[in-house]
């Protein structure tokens, strides 16, 4: 396959790799790594692939992002992302980011226009991990939340656009737009959503009420949709008929049903999902205060029984090391990083969204896990006792704060949890 730089610099050549994503990644990145160091602003790459959309994102910020994607289901198959070093010492690791339009869930061609899904994938992808929980922690009322952000984002990507927050789309139901992008002859209706009680489908409705609006106005004028969503949060059962999916995963599926409509009042529909990606193995991540280790992963599996003890500080209770070889023997491509600092270890299955994360305290396991918090009584039942957090993965609707004594005589259940979630 070919990568051609559309939008980069006359000296950059088209660079042939090989249809492999982990070897594309490889060849990829001194092509990136040089071109940062030429770079204005933003590069962009694309080239549309035999059944796959390849990405490739040079941000002088962070480094660079690379997404190898899936068609029509755009499921992010690798996601590797290499940082720069600032000069204040500090690595930072933009968010995940991936893309899909309505009409390609559907298996149908595009119709969003290329250079506004450029802009608001981009602005998502400068969002830091970092950040990421402070600003969804902020009220949409509060300054510098994080649908700020993405606003703040888009003016500086592209100055060009007229931006409106919160435009009425409905004065007399009272519906507001949470951003509307404007061109010349496009309009474009964008909902920002951050927990797992989203209401997708009334936000269709106001797409389609807005693009109605806007074609009696001008009739000429473009209209579509844009969705800024979670990839790794899962959406209440209530909303979604089940409870294992995110909400890009269910706009997805509910793609599938919203162009069957016809006609429908918006061109396409983009989806635009973020989340927390793994760092490429071996990446060490720096606070501010000091150069101290925060992720320790390893290239391949299960960390060693070695680097494990250093990281912890001593060797780990009983219970974390039947748990780590009963997974490791139960889930095919698991992968395994310590934080030392914050003593836990996040598990996931290669190439997919982590699913695990075992927090060592004093007298006990504290466990969070995707799946939907709404099982919290499932899981009392089972007799393990649940104290719902509000971190990253509480508020994305996960299943968190399930202790686990050491000496538990229920580790069986515990691991068919896990299981369960990292199958998923």
């Amino acid at each position: 396959m070919i990568v051609r730089p559309a939008l980069a610099p006359p000296h950059v050549d088209d660079l042939e790799v090989p249809a492999s994503a982990g070897t594309a990644l490889k060849a990829l990145r001194p092509l990136a790594r040089r071109q940062i160091i030429h770079a204005p602003p933003l590069h962009y790459w694309t080239d549309y692939l035999v059944g796959c959309i390849f990405v490739v994102e040079a941000l002088p910020e962070w480094g660079m992002s690379i997404t190898l994607n899936q068609v029509p289901d755009s499921v992010s198959v690798r996601n590797a992302r290499v940082p720069l070093q600032p000069s204040g010492g500090e690595a930072v690791v933009s968010l995940s980011v991936v893309s899909v339009s309505m009409r390609e869930a559907a298996g149908i061609g595009s119709r969003f226009p290329p250079r506004l899904r450029e802009v608001l994938s981009q602005s998502v992808a400068r969002v830091s991990q970092e950040e990421l929980s402070g600003l969804l922690a902020k009220h949409e009322t509060e300054p510098a939340n994080f649908d700020a952000r993405i606003e703040q984002n888009i003016r500086e990507l592209a100055p060009s656009l007229v931006l409106a927050k919160n435009e009425p789309v409905s004065p007399p139901g009272r519906f507001n737009s949470d951003l509307v992008l404007r061109t010349v002859d496009t309009a474009v209706c964008v909902e920002i959503e951050k927990g797992q009680l989203s209401r997708f489908e009334l936000d269709i409705l106001k797409m389609l009420a807005f693009a109605t609006r806007c074609k009696s106005e001008r009739p000429a004028v473009r209209c579509f949709g844009a969705f800024i969503v979670p990839t790794d949060n899962v959406v209440a059962r209530h909303i979604t008929g089940g409870g294992r999916e995110s909400s890009y995963e269910y706009l997805t599926r509910l793609s599938r049903l919203v162009v069957q409509v016809a006609p429908l009042a918006v061109e396409d529909i983009l989806l635009v999902g973020y989340g927390v990606s793994n760092p490429a193995p071996g990446l060490r991540t720096q606070r501010k205060r000091g150069a101290r280790r925060e992720l320790v992963i390893p290239s391949d599996g299960l960390l060693s029984d070695e680097v494990l003890a250093t990281g912890l500080g001593g060797r780990p209770p009983e219970l974390v090391l039947w748990l780590r070889k009963r997974l490791a023997a139960k889930c095919q491509g698991l992968q395994e990083k310590l934080n030392p600092r914050s003593r836990y270890l996040g598990y996931a299955r290669r190439g997919r969204r982590d699913a695990l994360y075992v927090y060592l305290q004093r007298q006990c396991l504290v466990i969070d896990i995707r799946l939907s918090a709404d099982r919290a009584g499932q899981v009392r039942r089972l007799g393990f006792e649940v104290r719902p957090r509000l971190n990253y993965q509480g508020r994305a609707g996960w299943l968190t704060g399930i202790r686990v004594p050491y000496g538990t005589q229920k580790r069986g259940a515990l691991a068919d949890l896990a299981i369960e979630a990292l199958r998923d």
